[in-house]
């Protein structure tokens, strides 16, 4: 079913009321630390000062760890063996390059969790994703807006694409509208109903 243009603001308006603040409440957990402590925490895959694991670790690919000392215990010394690596790098896609050679030891680490890895670091250098990068539901999420709009470039996951190409979100950093189509990829998609209120926490397809 494809959704009005009324419909599509609309999910953007619950994303930014609710999810949003999210993201940034979750980023801010990396950010104005030092690059050890951030490591560490990305390591961990923390959500935020709770302690928690990050759903998407937590439920995905890698939730055969069952815990931080799990995580940290893989993790932590791959990402420590690249501090150097990390410190000069510059632009995000740099980052994540090195993040993608460092899990590539680890079976399960993917696409979602080299990206997320590399958005948590990333915070902490201030170094964000200038274009859109896509894996798991934000992969579905951008398939399912293309055919909304009329797009019609293939995806691929792994790949990152500028905002451009969805047009009608010129608002959305990369960052945030990668999160935006991780949750809404349901309802875009057409497999779970729109309404005002779908995608209110608890609702959201990430």
């Amino acid at each position: 079913m494809r959704l009005s243009s009324k419909q599509l603001q609309s999910l953007v308006s619950q994303y930014q009321q609710w999810h949003s603040p999210i993201l940034e409440k979750h980023l801010n957990w990396y950010r104005d630390v030092d690059l050890d402590i951030a490591i560490e925490r990305a390591a961990r895959m923390e959500f935020d000062a709770s302690g928690a694991i990050h759903p998407h670790q937590r439920f995905r690919q890698l939730r055969w760890f069952k815990d931080q000392a799990g995580y940290e215990k893989a993790f932590l010394p791959i990402l420590r063996e690249r501090k150097v690596e990390i410190e000069e790098c510059r632009e995000f896609d740099e980052l994540y390059k090195i993040v993608q050679r460092a899990f590539k030891k680890i079976k399960g680490a993917g696409d979602l969790t080299t990206y997320d890895t590399s958005l948590r670091i990333g915070a902490c250098k201030k170094v964000e994703p200038k274009e859109v990068y896509l894996q798991s539901g934000a992969l579905k999420g951008a398939r399912a807006f293309l055919s909304q709009t009329g797009g019609s470039l293939k995806l691929r996951s792994g790949g990152h694409y500028p905002v451009e190409v969805f047009s009608g979100l010129d608002d959305f950093s990369a960052a945030q509208f990668e999160n935006f189509l991780c949750i809404a990829h349901f309802v875009l998609s057409g497999k779970k109903s729109f309404s005002s209120s779908c995608l209110s926490l608890g609702k959201g397809g990430c």
